[in-house]
């Protein structure tokens, strides 16, 4: 979960789906905005499995996510969002420094400025 001043990013891993939510304060309770999807998440992807927010970025992890060659499986990625004037949409895609597969990379994301870290907890480099 993230928090930046009226708004906050939320990751939902329920089962067989996975997600991420924007709110804003809104009075005294807050409401969902939107749920950016990522460029080619499945359900089982691990979407929203770390979340950070700053101003009108959001970083969100999908730790499973597998590339398009075999040895890519579990790889991870890590979706950028921008906040537009029609919503959340999604502004680039951060792939693991290498393809070896199994290396999770979205595990933890930060996000400050126009700065993102992502964390994968099995690099092999």
């Amino acid at each position: 979960m993230g928090i930046s001043g009226t708004t906050a990013a939320a990751g939902e891993l329920t089962g067989a789906s996975s997600r991420a939510h924007v709110f804003s304060r809104a009075g005294g309770g807050w409401v969902r905005r939107a749920a950016p999807n990522g460029a080619d998440t499945s359900s089982n992807d691990g979407f929203g499995s770390s979340v950070a927010i700053s101003g009108n970025t959001a970083v969100v992890g999908a730790l499973f996510h597998s590339g398009h060659q075999a040895t890519d499986r579990q790889s991870g990625r890590t979706n950028v969002f921008a906040r537009q004037p029609t919503g959340w949409q999604r502004s680039a895609s951060l792939n693991g420094a290498t393809t070896g597969g199994n290396e999770e990379a979205g595990w933890s994301v930060a996000d400050s400025g126009t700065t993102a870290i992502v964390g994968d907890v099995f690099e092999r480099a």
